[in-house]
């Protein structure tokens, strides 16, 4: 099950708009950077300025939306959407999460109103963090965006069979924790 509606005179490979994968990445993850926003509003409206945890919570989930709307096309590598290349370059469907009413409510109702919970909570219980917390903040999230977007693209390469990946540092990147926390 993965809707699609053709489009002839497209030119992508897929040459059709695939409704799962509009759900999911525009209307689920945009929504949920608007109520986002609009939670940083409201502190403002309330208390007459915006914490700097309000700005980081903010920031850091605009940046991931952006994100993954920048690295798009590796999104289609991922278990929610996973098109398998055939010989004759015809993409497909392969048997990962089908399009229906769970996926496609947790993509319209979850993402935009579960994933915005830290705004929300901000909103009522304003934090200030101070400076020091917000440089020690700022540098985590760095070290862990560097390991999330180096595994993520040596994954979506691994997956298209490029042959520079074999023989890396972790072809199964998703267990980058054991390899980490491995005792010998």
């Amino acid at each position: 099950m993965n809707p699609r509606i053709p489009i002839p005179f497209l030119e992508h490979p897929r040459r059709s708009f695939d409704i799962k994968t509009f759900i999911e990445i525009r209307v689920g993850l945009i929504s949920w950077l608007l109520f986002d926003v609009a939670f940083l509003v409201k502190q403002y409206d309330r208390y007459g300025y915006v914490t700097d945890s309000m700005w980081l919570i903010v920031a850091f989930q605009s940046f991931y939306v952006v994100d993954a709307l920048w690295f798009e096309d590796a999104f289609f590598s991922t278990m929610d959407v996973a098109y398998v290349p055939l010989t004759s370059g015809v993409l497909i469907f392969s048997r990962t999460d089908g399009s229906g009413f769970m996926l496609d409510m947790g993509n319209l109702v979850w993402v935009a109103f579960f994933y915005c919970l830290q705004a929300r909570y901000l909103v009522s219980n304003p934090v200030t963090l101070g400076p020091l917390s917000v440089a020690g903040v700022l540098a985590l999230k760095g070290v862990g965006y560097y390991i999330f977007r180096s595994a993520n693209l040596q994954k979506d390469k691994f997956k298209a069979d490029d042959p520079s990946v074999r023989g890396t540092t972790c072809n199964r990147p998703e267990f980058i924790f054991d390899v980490l926390t491995r005792t010998y």
